[in-house]
């Protein structure tokens, strides 16, 4: 038997997500920035508001940790590298003191919630 898979343009696909939601972007070198420059033009156009957005490390700009995104994005995020901490330090972004080991057992028992996850 074969599953046909539906491909949606990254415009189409972040179109999913609601304003309030939690989303979890999953990947480090892999970091899927199309999607996220897709999302946060939908927060810039204020389709979208009071998003937080996840991740454990992402060694790719992230569109998501300057002051414009005050009220539309909220940042979270378990490891700050070089591309991040300025953000943690000003307070736009937080920091979740964990081990990357446990981060799936975190969101398994609700500790971190997530209503989306984009996983590359």
């Amino acid at each position: 038997m074969t599953t046909k898979i539906n491909y949606l343009p990254v415009e189409e696909a972040v179109k999913i997500i609601e304003s309030g939601e939690r989303v979890h972007f999953s990947g480090t070198a892999t970091f899927p920035v199309n999607i996220a420059n897709a999302l946060y033009k939908r927060g810039m156009e204020n389709q979208i508001e009071g998003i937080t957005i996840q991740y454990m490390h992402n060694i790719s700009p992230t569109p998501f940790a300057g002051e414009e995104c005050l009220g539309k994005f909220h940042l979270e995020v378990i490891y700050t590298g070089g591309n991040i901490r300025k953000a943690v330090n000003q307070c736009i972004a937080g920091y979740i003191p964990t081990n990357l080991g446990e981060v799936a057992r975190l969101i398994r028992s609700g500790v971190l919630k997530v209503n989306t996850a984009i996983v590359q």
